[in-house]
């Protein structure tokens, strides 16, 4: 722990370095962001949200954190440190559960209902004495389309602004839209949308933005005034010649401060908060570590260029989740990873540079940290260097245990790493099994490494597809149900790096596991030995897939 003196002299260090970095003659830093560092977490035990209307459970703002739980209370907690400030209480009976929470403009918006049920009540509360401003009921009718070809509108049926709240009574036409008054739940405009349309909604700090595809195959964003529901500027964005049946598959993300997001079949958008188009995705998808900062867009994997240009948030690798904000002077994607797997991470939102993260049940609070720019190349907080090559994990001996002749073909998982996070080793004959191995993470420590395998582990063991003969603290073996058959799987930890083994054949994962093991343990923690599975006397039976029932 440093003492007060020893800090002074650090900073002195600091602007020390600072100054001789800053002198004419060296190259010139800036401190860009580098990583997320936890500030605070707390348990939450209101899931994600309700898939049904998209509310969120969870809601942010500079002022307060409010956080729904399943006996009904609401929490409110200080943004910066966590701290609990006070609860509002459930309803007296008989009691519904919280179905969305909202803060916008000191203000904080509660939805008390049920899926089944269309009325849900809607209570205004004033964020900093907790005081009950106005209570109101609206309806969300859970109504489906009659006939195919009708417009259906998917997204948030409850959108909250600081300019006031739009309720989406029907989620089919005709399409009824309602605007409340934030601070008395009056209602001030009613409105409704052209027939055959398919709509998405999002809402940002003062609007609603509305992406819709109608008749004459054109999709369009637009924007809407939360108060009087009065169209804004709109923008033509593409125009289909033969949509498929009910129309192509739409997206759209929105963050408070009016970034947009949105997809319409395989192609992306980007606009900032004045509604100019930020870049086109072959240009948004050069993702790069931020050098500007601006509030986080999405959460997920790595995003990836796809074919044509189209953006991929959904490719798998590498492990960890990425928060991923859009540069508004060069229109690239930024991106920095957290310490959670990205299927099990949804943003909540940001403020400044705070980012409210929903995972593994819990809501954490990170802070975006700086560091002085540099000129290496790094990937995942660690410099590209320091991933290994994933071709050399295993060696061509280790493979003899399946037969002699395995080759090792490498490949790239992206351009940034100087060597393959990914080697397929290719059997000599075409009946053996092809073995894949990947590099799935490099952290910047061993503790950080050892967060993001345990919650993958834990999200593997929650699917029951666990071999119980090959599990140890570092160590997972597994079962992947495919289109194709079922393969095995080994997921490894050792020291910061966590490695993925696959293959076709459940045989070789088993075989190959235990040496992978001893191989990283090699070179990351010399001296350490893999222990082997400790087995009770009786019997065992090695199966060529996961058992779902009782022998």
């Amino acid at each position: 722990m440093l003492t007060v003196p020893g800090r002074r002299a650090v900073a002195i260090l600091l602007v020390g370095v600072l100054a001789v970095c800053s002198s004419a003659d060296a190259p010139r830093l800036s401190l860009v962001p580098v990583e997320w560092r936890v500030a605070w977490s707390a348990p939450a035990d209101a899931g994600a949200g309700e898939p049904l209307f998209e509310t969120p459970r969870y809601a942010v703002s500079d002022r307060a954190v409010a956080m729904a739980t399943r006996q009904g209370v609401v929490r409110i907690h200080d943004p910066r440190t966590g701290e609990l400030r006070r609860t509002v209480p459930a309803d007296p009976a008989p009691a519904a559960p919280v179905t969305g929470v909202w803060i916008a403009a000191g203000t904080l918006v509660v939805s008390r209902g049920t899926p089944e049920v269309a009325a849900h009540a809607l209570t205004g509360l004033d964020l900093a004495t907790g005081t009950t401003l106005w209570r109101r009921t609206i309806t969300v009718s859970t109504h489906r389309p009659p006939t195919i070809g009708a417009g259906v509108y998917r997204g948030p049926r409850i959108m909250v602004t600081e300019r006031g709240i739009v309720v989406f009574g029907r989620p089919a036409e005709p399409f009824d839209l309602q605007a409340l008054d934030l601070r008395t739940g009056a209602t001030t405009a009613r409105a409704t949308y052209p027939r055959g349309c398919h709509l998405r909604g999002a809402a940002t700090a003062r609007s609603v933005t509305l992406l819709s595809f109608c008749a004459g195959n054109q999709a369009r964003l637009a924007s809407m005034d939360p108060r009087t529901l009065r169209p804004g500027r709109a923008r033509l964005l593409s125009s289909l010649a033969s949509p498929p049946a009910g129309g192509p598959p739409m997206t759209l993300t929105a963050n408070a401060d009016g970034f947009v997001h949105a997809s319409v079949g395989e192609e992306d958008f980007f606009y900032g908060p004045d509604g100019r188009p930020a870049s086109t995705a072959s240009e948004a998808v050069r993702v790069t570590d931020p050098t500007r900062w601006s509030p986080p867009l999405f959460a997920g994997s790595y995003p990836v260029a796809a074919g044509g240009g189209a953006l991929s948030l959904d490719s798998g690798w590498p492990l960890p989740a990425y928060l991923t904000s859009l540069d508004p002077a060069t229109g690239r994607l930024g991106a920095l990873p957290l310490d959670l797997p990205a299927p099990s991470v949804s943003l909540v939102g940001a403020i400044r540079d705070l980012a409210f993260v929903y995972g593994d049940g819990r809501l954490t609070a990170y802070e975006l940290g700086y560091g002085l720019s540099h000129g290496s190349a790094r990937f995942g907080g660690v410099p590209a260097s320091a991933w290994p090559d994933a071709c050399a994990l295993l060696t061509g001996r280790d493979l003899s245990v399946l037969a002699d002749g395995y080759r090792p073909e490498p490949g790239q998982d992206d351009p940034a790493l100087p060597k393959p996070a990914r080697c397929d080793w290719i059997p000599p004959t075409d009946d053996g099994a092809v073995v894949s191995l990947s590099v799935e993470w490099v952290s910047p420590s061993s503790a950080a490494a050892r967060k993001l395998f345990t919650a993958e582990a834990g999200a593997v063991k929650a699917a029951n597809d666990v071999d119980l003969t090959t599990q140890r603290p570092d160590f997972l073996s597994y079962t992947v149900a495919g289109t194709n058959g079922s393969h095995g799987a080994t997921i490894v930890n050792a020291g910061p790096v966590i490695v993925r083994l696959t293959s076709t054949s459940r045989q070789a994962v088993r075989l190959l596991s235990p040496l992978l093991l001893d191989n990283l343990l090699a070179r990351y923690q010399p001296g350490a030995r893999a222990p082997g599975p400790v087995r009770e006397r009786g019997w065992i039976h090695a199966t060529d897939a996961a058992v779902h029932a009782e022998p």
